[in-house]
């Protein structure tokens, strides 16, 4: 039967950790993952969460966080090339005529 068992937990290993039950805010903005922090913090002061618990989540906070300067680049970046579309003017398409040539 032990045999058995580990054959078992070799094929379909257990779960680590247990899952948390933690009400988190949609972080939308960089403050969203400040005040995500802050309620963080006061869970486990609280003891609702434990420090690793916390920890975990706030990894997951950290991460996105992150991604705000890269989303804020990306947008700045569209629309400088929307405004220089305004000032150069639209593209032109390309002539399959490479030079021009005249008929004498």
């Amino acid at each position: 039967m032990a045999a058995a068992k580990l054959l078992i937990d070799r094929v379909i290993p257990s779960r680590q950790g247990a899952p948390v039950s933690f009400h988190i805010r949609p972080l939308k903005t960089p403050e969203d993952c400040a005040f995500a922090y802050a309620d963080l913090l006061d869970d486990v002061g609280a003891g609702r969460l434990t420090p690793e618990e916390a920890q975990t989540i706030s990894s997951i906070v950290g991460k996105r966080a992150e991604l705000f300067p890269s989303i804020e680049l990306a947008a700045e970046i569209e629309a400088l090339k929307a405004q220089l579309a305004v000032v150069v003017g639209a593209p032109r398409p390309s002539s399959p005529i490479r030079r021009p040539f005249a008929i004498t």
